[in-house]
């Protein structure tokens, strides 16, 4: 069996194997240093990358809750970074309580606050992201709320919540407003990023 490996853009490109067991990685950079957050199911957890070597440092387990990430296909823990500050997003692996997780760094990685649910109300959620540029935070998700879209049936809206102070505190559940009339597609991945005016 070969041992997953992460694919990272660099000159010339280079290979990083992660950890036994480690699946569905993800890459955030800050200043000079670069974080990858990865699943072990059904953990989460972030090293830092020595790119003297190309090797991961030890992996910090990030959920405070053992057993609170759903890993596998394109889900697992998504990392962000910025102002010294690193933040991971996932989604619990329990459908039947739905939660968007949260949890950040203020020390480089080397350890997490506990993880936080930024969900509020019941519905179903999925393809859990995050995005940091300075000390703006934004979580995202597709959401269940308001039932199935008669125009697009395999669709979901996209929420999110957005912080301001790095992550301390998060603004209310709320639905991206958009000129475009559909849902996202309900079964593909979310990404996001800040534009340079923190829009």
């Amino acid at each position: 069996m070969v041992a997953p490996r992460l694919f990272a853009l660099a000159q010339p490109p280079i290979h990083v194997p992660l950890p036994v067991g480690g699946i569905v990685p993800d890459v955030a950079v800050d200043g000079s240093t670069t974080y990858v957050a990865y699943g072990i199911k059904p953990d989460a957890f972030v090293a830092r990358l020595d790119e003297a070597s190309n090797t991961l440092g030890a992996g910090v387990r990030v959920n405070s809750v053992p057993g609170s990430v759903l890993s596998g296909g394109e889900r697992g823990p998504k990392v962000a970074a910025g102002a010294g500050h690193v933040h991971v997003a996932w989604q619990d692996p329990d459908h039947r309580v739905p939660r968007v997780w949260y949890a950040r760094s203020a020390n480089g990685g080397k350890s997490f606050a506990s993880q936080r649910n930024v969900l509020t109300g019941a519905a179903g959620v999925d393809m859990v992201t995050v995005v940091a540029r300075g000390r703006n935070v934004l979580v995202m998700w597709l959401d269940g709320r308001g039932g199935e879209d008669a125009d697009n049936p395999v669709s979901s809206p996209i929420y999110y919540v957005e912080s301001t102070d790095a992550g301390n505190t998060f603004g209310p559940n709320t639905k991206l407003q958009t000129p475009f009339r559909g849902t996202a597609c309900a079964c593909c991945t979310l990404d996001a990023q800040f534009e340079s005016d923190g829009t």
